[in-house]
């Protein structure tokens, strides 16, 4: 049966297995955790204008949830926005060892670069810069929407700027990954609607098909009538393309998906 809101089958058919309080984003308890950094490369003092700058700000559920949501939602919030390697650590320690390590990178690229023949020019042009910020976006139907944008400058002509979407059973804080949301031949289908999407509008697959992207659904959004996927510069076109989205349809999008695993049941689900 094909139903006009996505997000209401998923809250219909997470109810039984998802014990909450927090139905919407207004019920739930958040925090914002955030802290930045300067460094001056070692060869060079303050008062030359080079440095790097860091700074990172994520939005973090507190109360709302169970407790369990609570710390699966935000092992997963630090580790797509600053590592696997701190998903273990508190918000803040994990935030602050993070700049660290980025603080040690810049520096090593520093002395790298003075160690060159043309090192006291090249330094001077050694102005780096990242921002990191998370933001819960909505929780409805059972579903926690997050969003981590990442813009980073590490020399050449041009920064880089991501855009990552999480999205997380509420119930037990669970990411609704591509190969949990859809059958595997549903994953196959998709990819040919999306790669099909995306000619159209004249992308070339710049990574597309590699083996660290050998799928087009890996980050995408839960919209009432749709569900839209998008495409960071370089992942399907050139920087100058910007980000592509391309939104499918809700009634493209359910029959690919894996009813087992999220426990559906179209014929009863809620009107």
């Amino acid at each position: 049966m094909k139903k006009p809101f996505l997000l209401i089958l998923f809250a219909c058919a997470l109810a039984a297995s998802c014990t909450r309080r927090a139905e919407t984003t207004e019920d739930l308890i958040l925090a914002t955790v955030s802290d930045s950094l300067e460094v001056v490369p070692e060869a060079l003092s303050p008062d030359e204008g080079v440095c790097a700058s860091a700074a990172v700000c994520l939005e973090i559920p507190q109360k709302g949830l169970r407790g369990k949501s609570l710390r699966n939602i935000r092992r997963s919030i630090v580790s797509e926005a600053l590592g696997k390697e701190y998903a273990r650590l508190s918000v803040a320690d994990a935030i602050a060892a993070g700049l660290s390590a980025y603080s040690e990178s810049y520096q090593q690229d520093a002395r790298e670069i003075a160690g060159s023949e043309e090192g006291n020019h090249l330094l001077h042009t050694l102005n780096y810069s990242r921002k990191v910020s998370g933001e819960v976006v909505s929780l409805c139907g059972g579903i926690l929407a997050y969003r981590i944008l990442v813009s980073d400058y590490s020399g050449g002509a041009h920064g880089t700027e991501t855009e990552k979407w999480l999205n997380f059973k509420a119930g037990d804080g669970s990411l609704l990954r591509p190969e949990t949301l859809f059958t595997e031949s549903g994953r196959e289908t998709l990819d040919y609607l999306l790669k099909t999407e995306l000619q159209a509008g004249g992308h070339t697959f710049w990574n597309y098909g590699s083996e660290e992207n050998p799928w087009l659904d890996k980050n995408f959004r839960l919209d009432a009538d749709s569900v839209r996927f998008l495409y960071n510069p370089y992942e399907v076109d050139c920087y100058a393309a910007g980000q592509v989205h391309v939104a499918l349809p809700v009634e493209k999008v359910l029959p690919l998906i894996d009813e087992k695993k999220l426990k559906l049941n179209l014929e009863n689900s809620c009107e």
